[in-house]
């Protein structure tokens, strides 16, 4: 699967293109979904942990942010190429719905009128992470507003 995100600032959205062979699911993630799919996510890799291996002593303490670097060592999330790609329809996604095993991840996108789901690999689950975490900062939607003390 192709994954590629980009904020439209016109939008104050990321728009997140998925491509799986021919089928190709543009999607607009809003801050408020972005912001809560990153700390749900983030949570439920944390609460279920790796496969166990009989040839390995899993008596260590486990290290999620190992996990996480380890992952992105190979297959870290890559810039892509710029390219001029007519979008048809892009879904405004309004719910996300997020199952997290040992060895993946199934994300569920639904909006007014298309549901779609992707499977998705526990070291792609932390790829998108990180590509999600670049966009939200590069777009300071994490930046705190300095409200007026009369307000």
């Amino acid at each position: 699967m192709d994954i590629d995100l980009k904020f439209d600032n016109r939008n104050d959205r990321l728009l997140i293109s998925l491509n799986e062979g021919s089928n190709d699911l543009n999607w607009w993630l809003t801050r408020r979904i972005t912001l809560r799919l990153i700390k749900a996510w983030a949570e439920k890799l944390e609460l279920v942990g790796l496969p166990k291996i009989d040839a390995y002593n899993q008596n260590y303490p486990r290290d999620i942010s190992l996990e996480h670097k380890l992952s992105l060592e190979f297959d870290g999330p890559k810039p892509k190429k710029e390219t001029r790609k007519t979008v048809q329809v892009i879904h405004l996604v309004e719910e996300i719905n997020i199952s997290v095993s040992s060895l993946g991840c199934q994300l569920q996108f639904k909006s007014k009128n298309k549901d779609a789901s992707f499977n998705i690999t526990r070291m792609q689950s932390h790829a998108i992470l990180e590509m999600l975490s670049s966009v939200v900062k590069k777009a300071q939607w994490l930046d705190k507003v300095e409200w007026p003390k009369w307000l």
